[in-house]
């Protein structure tokens, strides 16, 4: 769970970040104020842009660094193969 948190957190910040770009760079410039409020704004909508990635990100991580994790390059082999 607090990989999860960690994880999303890092993408949301980031994400959130991006998004405030184009109205920093905007003749109209925002203060340092505005821009904390938009982007404390953004991240509630960026929250799901976030989560399903970071699942993912997660998921591989963790399953790279348990031994069930291996990949079974076999599979996919055999997979590509009957196509």
């Amino acid at each position: 769970l607090r990989l999860t948190v960690l994880t999303t957190s890092v993408l949301v910040t980031v994400t959130a970040f991006g998004a405030a770009i184009k109205p920093i760079a905007h003749e109209n410039l925002l203060s340092v104020g505005q821009t904390l409020k938009y982007i404390v704004l953004v991240i509630v909508p960026m929250l799901q842009f976030a989560l399903p990635f970071s699942a993912g990100l997660l998921t591989r991580g963790l399953s790279a660094r348990s031994g069930s994790g291996v990949v079974d390059h076999e599979a996919g082999d055999r997979f590509l193969e009957r196509k």
